[in-house]
């Protein structure tokens, strides 16, 4: 009862964003990115999944915080 509608994504938006993940044998969108942005939004708790899901998130997650980090770092 809790999901993304994909039916309701503009084709504008359809342009900057991918669902990567999916449960229910596909029905239900879980993961969504941004293709020009270090932004990823989930509709499950991470931090309970197994580890591989874990590692996968949270390491995506600190790779893409340290690059904008090193980044903004002068030279």
């Amino acid at each position: 009862h809790q999901s993304v509608n994909t039916d309701y994504l503009t084709a504008e938006q359809r342009l900057h964003v991918s669902i990567t993940g999916k449960s229910n044998n596909g029905l239900i969108p879980e993961v969504m990115e941004y293709k020009e942005r270090p932004a990823i939004g989930v509709q499950f708790h991470p931090e309970h999944s197994d580890a591989e899901v874990k590692q996968l998130i949270f390491g995506w997650l600190l790779e893409s915080a340290c690059k904008r980090h090193n980044a903004r770092l002068p030279r």
